[in-house]
């Protein structure tokens, strides 16, 4: 084994409850000779967070709290707010050269989280990670580049190694302990509980071998199909789950689904028209397909099947007419 490259830096510790932890508190609680953020602006960023937080899509456990309980945020919070709430409900509020040395790290992580990033854009996100740390030092001083802090700088060269941060973060192992907890009936037995339920489910797979779980499963409601679940992610015909990126690069909002013959499934849809780049540091907002969007500008409907959806998207409100869409990662 080597013994450098075997045992990887885990980005759930070393990014989301270690590097972001430390910078919000840092804006909130830190040193005012050094900065800290006046507390009317944090009222107003939890405000937004909040705000943010009921536009998230059913694949986020946990809806976004207010930076007064962030000593109680889980580690799927910190992700949120660093990936997804963060860039939009900070951006009128931190100072430019704090909020853009954020962005950096938040564009990086997003660059190292994808699937397939490529190499131009894992040696930018490496530049990126880099020019934190430097920066980190500079704005916040030598005394809090901790660990953590360093760490980054040899983060891409994990990603280069065993691939995206998420195949080989503790967030599959954490989300288990809860599938496992939710099989106790009681505090006594519970190795035989554990068991009887495993054995259980194994023999419920086995009675039915015809199911692939890899395929798109339609869910009904009074006869009317309303859900399609996917292997990662799931689609319904209601607000904040029904937001799809196709191959092609197209922003599709769900009208309606199709459930055809042999358990083909279709897609009513309709594309937004109207779509420009939603920030510009440290790069143009579109090369991590973050899009800014017109929600009236919908063209006229058509069908997509399931080949052609890249990812489902989160799409926040941030105005009656204008709205910002992040891919779903995770």
């Amino acid at each position: 084994m080597d013994l450098v490259k075997g045992f990887p830096f885990e980005y759930m510790h070393l990014i989301c409850l270690g590097v972001t932890r430390k910078l919000v508190k840092l804006w909130i609680r830190g040193r005012v000779q050094v900065f800290r953020l006046a507390p009317k602006l944090v009222i107003k960023i939890s405000k937004k967070l909040v705000a943010l937080g009921k536009c998230l899509p059913l694949e986020f456990n946990r809806k976004q709290r207010s930076l007064s309980e962030i000593d109680r945020w889980k580690a799927t919070e910190w992700r949120s707010f660093l990936l997804y709430t963060g860039p939009v409900a900070l951006k009128k509020y931190l100072p430019e050269k704090h909020f853009k040395l954020f962005m950096c790290l938040s564009v990086s992580v997003r660059i190292l989280a994808s699937k397939a990033p490529g190499a131009e854009l894992l040696d930018y996100a490496d530049s990126l990670l880099s020019y934190f740390v430097e920066e980190f030092k500079v704005l916040y001083g030598k005394v809090n580049v901790s660990y953590n802090v360093h760490g980054l700088v040899h983060l891409t060269d994990d990603v280069r190694h065993l691939g995206s941060l998420d195949s080989f973060s503790a967030f599959k192992y954490e989300n288990k302990l809860g599938v496992i907890k939710n099989l106790l009936r009681k505090p006594e037995c519970s190795l035989v509980q554990i068991h009887r339920r495993l054995h259980e489910c194994s023999f419920l797979q086995n009675q039915s071998p015809n199911i692939d779980l890899n395929s798109p499963q339609v869910i009904y409601s009074r006869g009317v199909a309303t859900q399609v679940k996917f292997k990662n992610f799931q689609i319904k015909t209601q607000t904040n789950n029904d937001i799809l990126q196709l191959h092609d690069g197209k922003i599709v909002k769900v009208q309606e689904i199709v459930h055809e013959h042999h358990n083909k499934v279709k897609l009513r849809c309709k594309s937004f028209r109207q779509r420009q780049k939603l920030f510009n540091h440290p790069c143009d907002s579109t090369v991590v397909s973050i899009e800014e969007i017109h929600i009236g500008s919908l063209s006229e409907q058509f069908s997509v099947t399931c080949e052609q959806i890249k990812q489902k998207c989160v799409l926040f409100i941030l105005s009656p007419d204008i709205g910002a869409v992040f891919p779903l990662l995770h």
